[in-house]
């Protein structure tokens, strides 16, 4: 059948902050991130203050009493002021961490999502966009946030706090590239060689995550939490409010729907059984769903390739 699906629209918030380039260079750099977005093939997501409204490793510190110390350094390190490694080293020495202290943590924290979070990563799952976790936290507390948003374990790059025999802390795992500075450009590159992506974007709050483009091919920023005035200045893209992008996948899907609506005629007047509505109250974006492409839509070319495929039996017969 050729079906005639639906996809409803939202209320949006908008939220966007353009600074630190001149109007044409920022609309420039806005328009680059923008398709980047649409064309993705991965997107890697920084985890606290971006997908999370916490730090994990200052949660760490306040079960373990030295929020203040810790926090201090992790500012620090996010506004990219200090070696990365050595602000790791310096937060897990004030808090000497213990295995029975970090499970009893975990226990009493629950994730706490930014919002509008959960919702931009489905978007995302629905038009086969892989989703990573690329955090200078800890693994052991993105794991939890992993599984809620069904992204599998295994697209996790994030630290390792090591212990020894009797649970006392002995250090963290410096061989894990997201440990050290220019962990998460080497995690974005290893991931394009590896899995053939032509297009990823980062997505995060901090210094570290501005570094990972290049080789990504844009950064959007995020100040939904914590607006960094390095961020904000070099980021393509700083958003504030995840409808920003919510909208531009909306969009993006309308535009090809549009496309593939022009050609209904052709192709339902050769689909057998003969074209099926589905109607909803409302406007509806329309979309052929006789072909999916890599992001869940079908293309004009899709579908003229679906319309000849459904005449050419009838010809014969």
């Amino acid at each position: 059948a050729c079906i005639l699906a639906g996809l409803w629209p939202e209320t949006w918030q908008v939220a966007i902050v353009l600074a630190g380039k001149d109007g044409a260079d920022q609309q420039e750099s806005v328009g680059r991130a923008k398709e980047a977005l649409r064309n993705a093939d991965a997107v890697c997501f920084d985890v606290d203050s971006t997908v999370v409204k916490t730090e994990g490793i200052d949660l760490l510190a306040a079960c373990f009493g030295v929020y203040d110390e810790v926090a201090e350094l992790t500012k620090t390190a996010m506004e990219g002021n200090v070696k990365f490694q050595d602000a790791m080293a310096q937060r897990l020495q004030i808090m000497n961490p213990t295995v029975e202290g970090v499970e009893k943590c975990l226990e009493k924290e629950k994730p706490k999502f930014t919002k509008g979070m959960k919702q931009l990563v489905a978007r995302l799952q629905q038009r086969n966009v892989d989703i990573y976790l690329v955090s200078g936290g800890f693994t052991i507390m993105i794991e939890p946030i992993a599984e809620i948003l069904k992204i599998p374990k295994e697209n996790i790059y994030a630290n390792t706090i090591l212990f020894d025999d009797n649970g006392n802390y002995k250090d963290f795992d410096r061989s894990a590239p997201t440990s050290k500075s220019g962990g998460k450009p080497a995690v974005v590159g290893q991931l394009m060689k590896s899995k053939g992506y032509e297009t990823v974007v980062m997505i995060g709050d901090g210094a570290t995550d501005m570094d990972a483009r290049p080789p990504a091919s844009a950064f959007i920023g995020y100040g939904g939490v914590q607006v960094r005035p390095k961020v904000k200045a070099g980021a393509d893209w700083f958003v504030k409010n995840w409808n920003e992008l919510m909208k531009e996948l909306k969009e993006a899907g309308a535009a090809l729907g549009a496309t593939a609506a022009a050609l209904l005629p052709e192709v339902c007047a050769a689909a057998v059984p003969p074209v099926v509505l589905l109607s909803v109250e409302g406007p509806v974006v329309p979309m052929l769903m006789l072909s999916s492409s890599k992001h869940g839509i079908a293309t004009a070319a899709a579908a003229s390739s679906a319309a000849a495929a459904a005449a050419a039996p009838q010809e014969q017969a």
